[in-house]
């Protein structure tokens, strides 16, 4: 925890642990697709809906 909140403080723009991403995605099924399978990384990581 401690190195964490280290590299959190010392980081001189943005947060090290906070990762962005943008995607295309063609159509509403492969958007829905997408999503459900989303959902379902997050509800087997806790850490994930912190």
């Amino acid at each position: 925890q401690e190195g964490i909140l280290y590299h959190h403080i010392a980081a001189e723009q943005g947060d090290p642990y906070v990762l962005q991403a943008q995607f295309t995605i063609a159509s509403r099924e492969r958007f829905d697709e997408f999503t459900a399978a989303l959902q379902q990384v997050i509800n087997r990581h806790d850490i994930l809906r912190t």
